[in-house]
């Protein structure tokens, strides 16, 4: 949500062309999801530096996951671009999801 909101606020209220406002937006939310799972999952061991990196390299490739699945769902399927983006956006929140429970944030 924090994504879609920025991207949002960048291209409707500060005139930002899409690309830097997706850039921004995406940094943005990575960081807050940052600042949320460490309130969720336990802080792991690891250096925050380090955590944060992971979270940065998992979120990066859920966004591949994203953006893969949803051409899938349009090209292949021949789905609707809305209905489409919902189910890559829940494709790649069950691989990040799934990267933070696991491996980042996983207990010894």
């Amino acid at each position: 949500m924090v994504n879609w909101v920025a991207f949002y606020l960048l291209i409707t209220y500060a005139n930002m062309p899409y690309i830097p406002a997706a850039i921004l937006a995406f940094i943005l939310s990575c960081y807050v999801n940052f600042l949320l799972c460490r309130k969720v999952f336990a802080p792991s061991e690891r250096k925050k530096t380090t955590e944060f990196l992971l979270i940065i390299a998992a979120s990066t490739f859920a966004a591949g996951i994203d953006i893969a699945a949803m051409t899938f769902f349009i090209e292949v399927l021949k789905l609707d671009v809305m209905l489409s983006k919902i189910f890559g956006t829940g494709v790649a929140f069950i691989f990040n999801y799934s990267a933070r429970q696991f491996y980042i944030y996983k207990e010894k």
